[in-house]
């Protein structure tokens, strides 16, 4: 009875291990799932800010950033940028602006342009 019982407790364990992402069938999906969910709220954001819903748009946009590895960095922090700009985040519009100049190989012109806006705000 025992040995059965902890047969039933090591399948069950590995099971809820896979299905967690733990097993490469886990980590499979989970990889398929994580851009799914980039590009869900990187549209959600850009909706959101179409439609005038800036604040909202604004924390759509900041939880995109949790997705550096999917979405382009440079798009990320431009849409935070302009929606907090639009949401009256100035601290949090000067923040993305900061980012976008420091990115690692951003052309020159394109950090001369970040700058640009920055002083014409």
């Amino acid at each position: 009875m025992a040995v059965t019982t902890a047969a039933t407790l090591d399948t069950l364990m590995s099971s809820d291990a896979d299905s967690r992402g733990i097993g490469l069938s886990g980590r499979i999906l989970d990889s398929a799932w994580r851009g799914a969910a980039a590009y869900h709220y990187h549209m959600l954001a850009h909706r959101q800010l179409y439609v005038g819903q800036a604040e909202s748009a604004m924390y759509s946009s900041i939880r995109c950033s949790e997705y550096e590895d999917v979405l382009d960095p440079v798009d990320i922090y431009s849409l935070i940028a302009l929606a907090s700009f639009h949401s009256g985040h100035l601290d949090i519009c000067n923040s993305a602006f900061i980012k976008l100049e420091t990115l690692p190989n951003l052309e020159k012109k394109a950090t001369d342009a970040f700058q640009a806006l920055v002083r014409l705000g």
